[in-house]
């Protein structure tokens, strides 16, 4: 096996493994905020001036849930694709070493 066998090898385990990170980070979910309730929030509602003040953190808490959701569907996209990207790389520097092994033999 040449040299530059060798280095494609190492170039085909690397972005083997870049891809392997990327598939499995892609996975990863950031979890939904959960609002925590008071205590004696169960069996009556403050209300102040007419205004319920639990109201900014309820909308608060489904604005940014909401936030969540689109991230972690662009993240794990984001992260799909460099996976993709990562083995095909993989694939084409294996298939460089397989054609350095071909020529030198």
């Amino acid at each position: 096996m040449t040299s530059i066998s060798w280095i494609w090898l190492i170039f085909t385990i690397i972005f083997l493994g870049l891809s392997i990170f990327h598939f499995i980070k892609s996975r990863k979910k950031v979890a939904k905020f959960q609002l925590t309730e008071r205590p004696g929030s169960e069996s009556s509602r403050v209300i102040v001036q007419g205004l319920d003040i639990d109201k900014p953190l309820e909308d608060f808490t489904k604005d940014f849930n909401k936030y969540l959701d689109n991230y972690n569907k662009s993240t794990s996209r984001q992260n799909l694709l460099a996976s993709f990207g990562y083995f095909a790389a993989a694939t084409v520097a294996f298939i460089s070493m397989l054609i350095e092994l071909k020529c030198k033999t």
